[in-house]
């Protein structure tokens, strides 16, 4: 069974367990790629003309 303590109870004293753990932690805490970015952006504007179509296929201009 997992053990629970609470973040204002740790020990200054950690094993190495607990540092590999919280190192591989920051290693995927990273932000948004401008890759990533521009792919959102990419999705948002097909998703925009492909309402903008459906609108004006029922307006019927």
């Amino acid at each position: 069974m997992a053990k629970l303590e609470s973040l204002d109870d740790a020990e200054p004293n950690q094993t190495n367990n607990n540092l590999n753990y919280n190192n591989d932690k920051k290693k995927r805490n990273h932000g948004s790629t401008k890759f990533f970015v521009f792919v959102d952006y990419l999705f948002l504007c097909i998703f925009l003309a492909f309402l903008i179509f459906i609108v004006f296929k029922i307006v019927g201009l």
